[in-house]
Parts: C-alpha cells; structure tokens; sequence
C-alpha cells in the first residue's frame, strides 16, 4: 500500500509564503483550505506552546484524512509532516501517538514534525476566560451537557462549525435569557482542486482530534477543564455487527482513545483536562437529566431543536419543510430511543419511520437505508441470548478500556443503550 503525504506550510501575514506543501496562510486568497484560525494561533490568548503544535497536528490530520479517498479495504497510509514550535518535545511520544491515530481513524500514520520560528507572540488582549470550556456542536448531546452542567456566565463554548449550532445557541439563548460566550472556528478543504488539495474523502473520524485540541487551546489559557458532553453508549460504540469491527464504529469520544490523548499531552507539556462527564450515561439517561432540571416542555423543545442525523450533509431528497433527520440511521435511532426513553416527546421531524415498509416514504426508502435497523436489531437480539453479556464484553476486550475501567459497568451501559433502541424499532 502507498504512502499519501500531506506536508503543512505556515505563511503568517508578512512573512514569505513558504511554497511547498499544503499552505496554511493568514491571507486568505493565499491559504490552501479555509479557516479562520490565525497561523500563530495568538488570538488564542496567552496559550501554551505545546497546546498550539496540537492544533497544528489537528489540522494536518483533519486535511489529510479529507483529502485522501479511503480504498475498499479502507485503511490507508497517510504521513503527515507539521510545523510545530517545540518538535522535540513530541519526538519521545511519536509511537504512542501514531497508534492513537490508528486507532481513531482505522488507518497507519506517519508524524514528522518539523521546526517552525513563528517569531514572538502577541497574544490577543480580549481572549476568552472562563470557569469551564466546553464543547459544543450541534447535537443532541453537546446540547444536554451544556443545559446540565453549563452557564451563561461561567462555561465558554467551544465549536467547530457544523449543522444545527445555531439552533442549539437559539435554544440556550431563549433558556437562560442571555448570550453565551465561545469561540467557533473552521478549518474545510475545498471541493475542488484550483487551489490546495481538494475535498475527496466523505468520512471524517479524525474530527475530535482538531475539535478537542481547539478545545484544549483555549483553556489552556486558564488552565480550566474542558468538558467533553456525550453519551457514553455512543462513545463506547461497540461493534452492532462482525463487520462493523475496528474503526468503522466511530472512536471519536472512545474512553481508551480520549485516556491515552491525556498521556500522551501529559507528556509534552500540554494542557490535558479533558473528560466526557457522561461517559457512563446513556442518550435517554442525559435527556433525563435536562427534563429533571428544565422541565419536561422545555427539554423537549430543546432537544429537539438540536441535530443527530448521521447524513451530515443534509437528507438530499424531496421532503417536507423542516426535515433534516432521514429517521433511519445510526444517529436518528439513538435519538428517537433516548426521547421515550426519556418520556420526552420528540417534536424532530423524520423523514421516515422505522416501521415504514421499504419503497416509502419515496423512493428513497431502500432496504439499504435500513442498514442500521438491521444492525440494531441483529445486536439486541444477540445481546438477550444466554451468552450475549460475555459477547458484548469481548467485543469491549477488542478496543481495551483504559487502565482502571470497569468491564462490568461497560456491558451494563451498552445493554441499556441497547435496550433503549429497541423500544423504538419494529
């Protein structure tokens, strides 16, 4: 299997543009791909260095896995190489942190960071100071760790631009009355090649990376935990089927994955307080938590304003206005079965219904839009057969939980996520 390398260039604003690679510029009409995080990363107040070469890591592995088309057999590999500030620091943690990439994205990385002299820092004078960070995307579950445990005047969000912010920033704003503070940012390929690398990979497992570090960096700033809302069902995400082994069920919050990123950035130096405070909660256990501290209208309303369809793109089919969940993959069942589980009613509007029979709604409605339900229920059935506890404690053996985890609370968290969906499915 070949190499694809992808080589990140720095050209802050007034310096001579390097030329090779993959240029990330603080001009604009200069920049490779597009976002709006300053080269020097400064706006971010007065960070630490080993902070900011993470963000730099991130965005080289977010490029080169969008960049890169996965193969049939959907490993890859990929060699970065990134501009950092202090490489010698990474270099002893090199082989830890490549297999934690493999792990998250199912791929083999290469690391070669290079130095970089991006002269002295002026760090930004207004930059954010908070309590707490914590991420915040469009979801469901980003939305109910931020109604629990967040407040307009002590937590700053934290975002990476994707469907369905706005609603959930609408949703905060009409609930406590006032603006939160955060700090959004992007960093996308283009969807053609007239300039960098262009957009060619539809799947992206390596986005926490990029998330968590931007995350990282602004708390760094005050040394402040940064928290990681999401279900811990989802964040174990154990394989609903053989073929759904390795990274094909997504790693992006998996406890494993987010302990050895703590090590690893323990190691050089950087900010590490990074914890999923729902990491032993299912979806219906969380919005159970927003109904018991808003009410059950509001959590309702709420949640239901917030995004979960895994069709991030958008449902691309004739619908009815309003419509964004297609109703019938992985992210929509999880959502469907945590709402009554909750005893919430679910005002999103689906597409389709799991007890719809194949042709409807449309023609959109194939036995190939119904993978997930077949995976579900091929995944409850076999965890209520005799053996089906020992067989969701070694599919959980396959991924190793970290040092210190327990498997037996593991097993009883996936059985009651599983439980949960199959409440909803025919």
């Amino acid at each position: 299997m070949s190499t694809s390398t992808l080589e990140l260039s720095l050209g802050p604003s007034g310096r001579t543009a390097p030329t090779r690679g993959v240029l990330w510029s603080d001009d604009a009409t200069e920049s490779h791909f597009r976002t709006n995080l300053d080269v020097t990363l400064a706006s971010f107040g007065d960070s630490l260095a080993s902070n900011r070469d993470f963000v730099r890591l991130g965005v080289a592995t977010v490029l080169a896995d969008k960049a890169h088309r996965r193969p049939r057999s959907w490993e890859r590999n990929l060699e970065i190489v990134v501009p950092m500030e202090r490489p010698d620091r990474w270099t002893p943690s090199l082989a830890h942190l490549q297999r934690t990439l493999g792990f998250l994205t199912g791929d083999h990385w290469q690391i070669r960071p290079v130095s970089v002299d991006l002269g002295a820092l002026s760090p930004a004078a207004d930059s954010m100071s908070a309590a707490q960070y914590m991420l915040l995307s469009g979801g469901a579950d980003s939305l109910s760790g931020a109604l629990v445990l967040g407040s307009v005047d002590r937590t700053c969000f934290v975002s990476h631009t994707d469907a369905g912010q706005h609603a959930v920033k609408n949703e905060l704003r009409r609930l406590w009355g006032a603006e939160a503070q955060g700090l959004t940012h992007y960093v996308q390929l283009r969807q053609d090649r007239a300039k960098g690398p262009a957009l060619a990979e539809a799947t992206s497992r390596s986005r926490s990376l990029l998330f968590f570090a931007l995350g990282l960096l602004a708390a760094s700033v005050d040394q402040k935990p940064l928290l990681v809302p999401e279900n811990g069902f989802a964040s174990l995400n154990v394989p609903l089927t053989p073929e759904r082994t390795g990274s094909h069920s997504t790693r992006t919050t998996h406890p494993r994955y987010m302990a050895d990123l703590r090590e690893i950035l323990g190691r050089v130096g950087a900010h590490n307080d990074l914890t999923n405070p729902f990491a032993e909660r299912t979806k219906g256990e969380m919005f159970r938590e927003v109904a018991s501290r808003w009410g059950h209208l509001n959590a309702s309303s709420a949640l239901s304003a917030s995004f979960s369809c895994a069709k991030r793109t958008g449902l691309r089919v004739p619908k009815p206005k309003g419509t964004n969940h297609c109703g019938l993959c992985y992210g929509c069942l999880v959502r469907r079965g945590a709402f009554r589980a909750a005893g919430l009613t679910d005002e999103t509007l689906y597409y389709a219904e799991p007890t719809d029979s194949v042709g409807t709604p449309g023609d959109w409605h194939t036995q190939r839009q119904r993978v997930d339900i077949a995976a579900f229920q091929y995944a409850i059935a076999a965890a209520d057969r005799p053996s089906g506890l020992r067989d969701i404690r070694a599919n959980l053996h396959t991924a190793r939980l970290p040092a210190g985890a327990s498997y037996a609370d593991a097993v009883d968290l996936v059985k009651r996520g599983l439980d949960e969906i199959a409440a909803i499915l025919p």
